[in-house]
């Protein structure tokens, strides 16, 4: 008979795709939220923006000059879009209730209203693992312990059938 590790028995995982690209992120014991997005997408951000950012982040977003806008953005809505799959309460939760601090070492969440959530037990890392895509990772109850990620590019047999026939 085969018996499972106890360490898997706590396996939590999420998992988003976007314009050709499937991300899965996995952990043990803490919630874990992953979301990507292809930044060459065609959306008009200045009208999207002020109905998905805190004030907060509006502000940062026009700080910046024009050409780096539309990618500040995605960041932020990465992120904010990370850490509600993490809690598990998708879009339930205002996305005005929390707004991301950019400017210190590494993304850090703020609460703008009282909540039983604490901003010090999460910790985000952001990626561009494609020039087209932006990608960012949520991880809860972890604050005194560094983030180790492990990134693994996969590509299917039958994709690699497909570059093998180009070639």
């Amino acid at each position: 008979m085969y018996s499972v590790p106890e360490c898997v028995l706590d396996l939590r995982f999420n998992i988003f795709h976007a314009h050709g690209l499937v991300t899965c992120a996995v952990s043990i014991g803490h919630e874990i939220g992953v979301d990507v997005e292809y930044v060459q997408r065609n959306i008009n951000y200045h009208m999207l923006a002020p109905t998905v950012l805190a004030p907060a982040e509006m502000h940062a977003l026009n700080a910046r000059i024009p050409d780096e806008q539309s990618r500040y953005f995605y960041i932020l809505w990465i992120l904010k879009e990370a850490y509600i799959k993490a809690l598990g309460v998708g879009v339930t939760l205002s996305l005005n209730e929390f707004w991301f601090d950019l400017e210190g070492a590494g993304p850090q969440v703020r609460l703008t209203t009282p909540s039983s959530d604490e901003s010090e037990r999460w910790q985000f890392v952001r990626f561009d693992p494609t020039p087209e895509h932006a990608l960012a990772l949520a991880v809860i109850g972890m604050p005194d312990q560094s983030l180790r990620t492990n990134i693994q590019w996969i590509i299917p047999s039958v994709m690699m059938q497909k570059f093998d026939d180009m070639g």
